[in-house]
């Protein structure tokens, strides 16, 4: 993907920005990471029925855990994984909190339900740029 024509230029224009900062790799690799997750993400935002966005999320969802490379994005994400050995746990941890986003209502009824959101739909993301940043240090 090139730097000027990722979601990352897009979307995230901060980051892109900061992005003159890193190697080009760890661009790439973020670039590749933020792609999948925004595209997760905007299964769920999208302003389409529930039934139609649970629908788009399971398919995804199967493309993935069955190591679908017919979709590119899910193709880039396995490959990044497999490189920068994101734990299998935190990635379906991910998709189990943009699945919490998939209710008519959601609600939190503990600190303990909202910090486990938390972590699963942004936590998820900051463990697996540590590894692409080569963070060691807990």
């Amino acid at each position: 993907m090139k730097k000027n024509h990722s979601l990352l230029s897009v979307h995230a224009k901060s980051f892109n920005w900061a992005g003159f900062f890193l190697s080009s790799n760890a661009y790439q690799k973020s670039s590749t990471l933020y792609s999948f997750c925004r595209t997760l993400d905007d299964i769920s935002d999208q302003n389409k029925s529930l039934s139609f966005r649970k629908k788009q999320f399971k398919q995804f969802k199967h493309a993935y855990k069955t190591r679908s490379k017919s979709k590119a994005i899910i193709k880039s994400f396995i490959d990044l994984s497999h490189k920068e050995k994101f734990s299998e746990k935190i990635i379906l941890d991910l998709f189990d909190g943009v699945e919490t986003d998939l209710k008519q209502k959601v609600e939190f009824k503990t600190k303990k339900d909202l910090f486990t959101y938390s972590y699963r739909v942004a936590g998820t993301v900051g463990l697996m740029m540590a590894k692409i940043f080569k963070v060691t240090k807990k």
